[in-house]
């Protein structure tokens, strides 16, 4: 079996912004992740014509610690405007809502509301505005 040892140094040197620094490993781990999943794909659902899966198993890769991760900074007002003038109308208002009620993550508005996590059932429930 191979290795991926020559991917990621290659990535780790695919810097675009700074060569020299090379990518973060969040860059490469979101790499590995993909390969990740067509291993797994490869190993449980993907079949030959005779029925086989194409990998007895699939093989466990190892992410790269994500130390070099940049540390979040909150938005300032005016950052905060100027995005919400960039968006269209739809998003203006749930971007509005997610900020009001601090939520952050992208099933967070369903979940606030009591919509469940698929919205089953749900498709023209609306909010009004917060402003």
């Amino acid at each position: 079996m191979g290795t991926l040892r020559p991917f990621v140094d290659a990535r780790n040197k695919a810097g675009i912004r700074s060569p020299e620094k090379g990518v973060k490993n969040r860059t490469i781990n979101y790499s590995l992740q993909i390969v990740c999943r067509i291993l797994h794909l490869a190993a449980y659902d993907w079949r030959d014509l005779s029925g086989m899966t194409w990998l007895s198993t699939a093989p466990k890769i190892r992410l790269l610690p994500e130390s070099d991760r940049r540390k979040p900074y909150p938005m300032s007002w005016d950052e905060q405007g100027r995005l919400f003038r960039e968006l269209p109308p739809h998003l203006q208002r749930m971007r509005r809502f997610k900020v009001k009620h601090r939520l952050s993550r992208s099933g967070s508005v369903r979940s606030a509301l009591g919509l469940g996590s698929h919205g089953a059932g749900t498709q023209n429930q609306r909010f009004s505005d917060t402003r």
